[in-house]
């Protein structure tokens, strides 16, 4: 068994030392590719991994295929991956392998939500504080001097969100953190989604039709994943 590795970042160093260290799986080789030769050198050394020049190269060569951060599995390098049984992806999303590829081609795609969810909620909230308290306005004022001369609190003194609603479109795992985290803060969460969550009385949500979250909503986050289904929402 052939284990490939797209994308050579600590990530993916990270799980390398793991399987060799614990010996996971019975692999013959672990290959993988980097945007740089130098990379690839020091992975090599590293842990004595043969590397690739190229993706497409390791796809085609590969029974499990492992999809660093940022990486692309396109149609063509499926259809080329003729000993691909697994593609697993380490991080959120959809859109940076053609899952209908995968589907066509009878191999399971699998990534790795929960991780970075809570990274993107704890990003979304302090935009949301950033926003509402006018922080970088803040920042900059004092930067300019205007902090003690011309100082106008109701200009900069922002809002409160404790008792605002805030409105989530797309009740995923990001959704499902973010909205805790929000509520921590005294808002009330309603969402849209696809179909009602099955725990709205447990996490305290409300799901609402799409015209609704947006006229009720003092606070909208659309953290929708991108297709082209949501292009320009």
């Amino acid at each position: 068994m052939i284990i490939g590795f797209i994308g050579l970042g600590n990530m993916a160093k990270a799980m390398i030392g793991g399987i060799l260290k614990k010996k996971i799986v019975s692999a013959e080789d672990i290959i993988g590719s980097a945007a740089t030769q130098e990379t690839r050198d020091k992975v090599s050394e590293a842990f004595g991994i043969q590397t690739r020049d190229s993706n497409a190269q390791v796809a085609k060569e590969a029974d499990i295929l492992i999809l660093a951060f940022g990486s692309v599995l396109d149609r063509e390098m499926i259809q080329e991956g003729k000993h691909l049984k697994l593609v697993i992806q380490n991080f959120v999303g959809y859109e940076r392998a053609d899952i209908a590829a995968c589907t066509e081609y009878g191999i399971p795609f699998c990534n790795a939500a929960a991780p970075s969810s809570y990274a993107v909620a704890e990003m979304a909230l302090a935009l949301i504080l950033a926003s509402s308290r006018r922080i970088t306005d803040c920042v900059q004022a004092v930067r300019d001097g205007k902090w003690v001369k011309e100082w106008k609190e109701r200009e900069l003194k922002g809002r409160h969100l404790r008792g605002e609603t805030a409105g989530i479109l797309g009740m995923g795992h990001i959704g499902i953190v973010l909205a805790g985290h929000l509520q921590q803060v005294g808002m009330t969460v309603i969402y849209h989604n696809r179909k009602p969550v099955s725990h709205d009385e447990e996490q305290r949500t409300r799901y609402v039709p799409l015209d609704r979250l947006c006229g009720e909503s003092d606070v909208l986050i659309n953290i929708l994943p991108a297709s082209s289904s949501t292009r320009h929402m």
